[in-house]
């Protein structure tokens, strides 16, 4: 839902409130854009912004869930990249401009605001298809061709916005408002937009670090990416958010760090908000993202794309053209990439994938297979034995590798109900607090209301009593075993010893042992 705010787009909008000096109803400018928003309420948007989200390119983001397959699970999580994207666009100008009027003197302009809104907004452009899982359908891809994987959704993003910019002939409507008024997009702007996106910090300036760290941060991972879809996904799914950033943006102020560049601190007393941040996205990996059905339903998804791929056709295409979903996404992620790539990528969407597989007109054999692995998630309750089954999970010991661990698995289980090797799938699922092991807090800058211009870290500010609420690990690294077909009569009484079977073999080999199988 959105709703401009005057019939002149041109007299309605200025940075500064004025109406702008000279009459540009000439130009076609998109007008000043108000949307709704469940989580954040009504989000504005620059008309640059809002030029960006009139295109194709952007509006596809509509159709490409943020949860990709987790609304297998719970229902609620259909949301998209669409409505994650203005949620960033308008935090990312948030916490700009509170940091430009609680501190003047360090001269933030209007420009970089923008630049941060922009950033925000486009940050997911290059997504492919379900989120996540298109990665790892690309990296298993370009294994298997014996590639080095050259797509990722940051890096396309980028490329996307240049090709968006070109493609629906915006940069003169940019060149218009920057002559105007000094916020339009040049092509140097364009350039800070995609560091902020990448958080590049070459050639930046050490008094500019703290722009770095509001889209994506990798200084400590707490940016207003991640607060987004935390607060989103927890209102789609259920799940209670623990932390609030309004009081992070409320206390946010920069300062010098130990490295003498400027970064974003927070308040001593925001500690254990901060923590509680952290906490919410081990919870959301946990119960959601990490959920054992959600990895059976990725398991098959992905089986289904790799089966399919190159042997579907175009829908509605009379030149009987091949869908080629992995040679797609890798050519438009090529540097010599053209134009002809980059529409092509953009044509690839959840429901656009979905059909072409689903409703094939092929009887090769893979795309059958294809075809009946994604119907059966249509039909859970008619073709139970249809959908893979998850037969459990356990702890990561040692640095055993998938194929070790098959091994094992199927060695602990008696001949008799003993599934094939491809059959069996040994997924390793990392969830941590967002620094692996490590305390993620410790990354993060504080302040003293007594010393506000000196940054401290964690170690010195602990809250009294807050330590015993933290665990004793930030990383549970788990493997989860998934099966491809009908499990075979007795297999599931097998199952739990099977389990501790496996478990005491590699607590075994982890203390010297021999447990029969090697490590691969």
């Amino acid at each position: 839902m959105h709703a401009t705010s005057s019939a002149d787009p041109a007299a309605a909008w200025h940075p500064d409130g004025d109406s702008p000096p000279v009459p540009l109803r000439r130009f076609k400018f998109p007008p000043p854009k108000v949307f709704w928003d469940p989580v954040h309420g009504e989000i504005s948007l620059h008309p640059v912004s809002v030029a960006i989200v009139d295109t194709p390119e952007f509006q596809r983001l509509r159709h490409i869930r943020q949860l990709g397959l987790v609304s297998y699970v719970y229902p609620g999580a259909s949301h998209s990249r669409f409505e994650h994207s203005l949620g960033t666009a308008h935090l990312a100008r948030l916490l700009g401009a509170r940091l430009r009027d609680n501190q003047p003197e360090l001269n933030v302009t209007e420009k970089e605001l923008l630049c941060l809104e922009v950033a925000g907004l486009c940050h997911d452009l290059g997504h492919g298809p379900f989120s996540h899982i298109w990665e790892r359908f690309y990296r298993s891809g370009a294994r298997d061709r014996g590639l080095a994987p050259v797509w990722t959704h940051e890096a396309m993003s980028c490329k996307l916005l240049e090709h968006l910019i070109t493609a629906n002939g915006l940069q003169d409507v940019f060149d218009a408002w920057e002559l105007h008024f000094g916020q339009g997009l040049t092509h140097r702007d364009l350039k800070l937009i995609q560091d902020l996106i990448m958080a590049n910090l070459e050639g930046a300036m050490p008094s500019r670090r703290f722009l770095f760290q509001i889209v994506s941060n990798d200084d400590s991972g707490l940016d207003v990416d991640k607060w987004d879809y935390y607060l989103r996904d927890c209102h789609a799914v259920g799940v209670t958010c623990g932390f609030q950033y309004e009081r992070l943006v409320s206390s946010a102020r920069v300062i010098r760090g130990p490295d003498g560049a400027a970064h974003i601190a927070f308040r001593d007393k925001e500690v254990g908000n901060v923590y509680e941040m952290f906490r919410t996205r081990s919870r959301l990996h946990h119960s959601v993202y990490r959920h054992h059905f959600v990895g059976v339903v990725e398991a098959m998804v992905c089986d289904a794309l790799r089966l399919a791929d190159e042997k579907l056709r175009f829908v509605g295409h009379s030149d009987n053209r091949r869908l080629r979903l992995w040679q797609t996404t890798h050519d438009a992620a090529l540097p010599d990439s053209g134009r002809e790539e980059m529409e092509a990528f953009v044509a690839l969407t959840d429901h656009f994938v979905e059909l072409s597989v689903r409703y094939a007109d092929s009887r090769e054999a893979d795309v059958v297979q294809a075809k009946a692995i994604w119907n059966a998630l249509e039909c859970r309750f008619r073709k139970p034995d249809s959908l893979y089954r998850s037969l459990g999970s356990f702890p990561r010991y040692g640095d055993f590798t998938a194929e070790a661990l098959r091994a094992l698995f199927l060695k602990a289980l008696p001949e008799g109900v003993r599934p094939r090797p491809q059959d069996l799938l040994v997924n390793l699922e990392n969830v941590h607090w967002g620094r692996a092991r490590e305390d993620p807090v410790k990354s993060v800058l504080f302040y003293r209301k007594s010393q506000p211009e000196v940054a401290v870290s964690v170690d010195r500010l602990r809250p009294f009593g807050y330590t015993a609420f933290l665990p004793s690990e930030f990383e549970d690294s788990r493997w989860h075993v998934i099966l491809r077909t009908c499990p075979k009569p007795g297999l599931e009484e097998h199952l739990e010893q099977c389990l501790d079977t496996v478990r005491e073999m590699m607590r075994k080999h982890l203390h010297g042992q021999e447990c029969g199988v090697a490590k691969m």
